[in-house]
């Protein structure tokens, strides 16, 4: 059975990140900025026509990307995805 640490040992990023999942969600699908999100990456073209702009979301969706992939950036003691610090 697995040990489940007591409540002081846990880190405020492991007591929030249960509470991130609904707010993400929530931001990507019941927006506006979301929709516009999520249309820009279908199709950039069609989102254009229909009025976003499309670099301000696709630079915004590369921010959020970069915040936690970019070393300089992500906290001590992350890996990434391949291991490395």
């Amino acid at each position: 059975m697995l040990a489940v640490p007591p409540l002081g040992a846990l880190t405020p990023t492991v007591l929030l990140a249960p509470l991130a999942i609904p707010v993400c969600a929530a931001l990507l699908f019941f927006t506006r900025w979301g929709l516009g999100f999520r249309d820009v990456g279908e199709s950039a073209a069609a989102a254009r026509i229909a009025g976003l702009n499309v670099t301000a979301l696709q630079t915004s969706a590369i921010v959020l990307g970069l915040r936690w992939y970019l070393p300089s950036m992500r906290p001590p003691g992350l890996s990434d995805s391949r291991g490395q610090q």
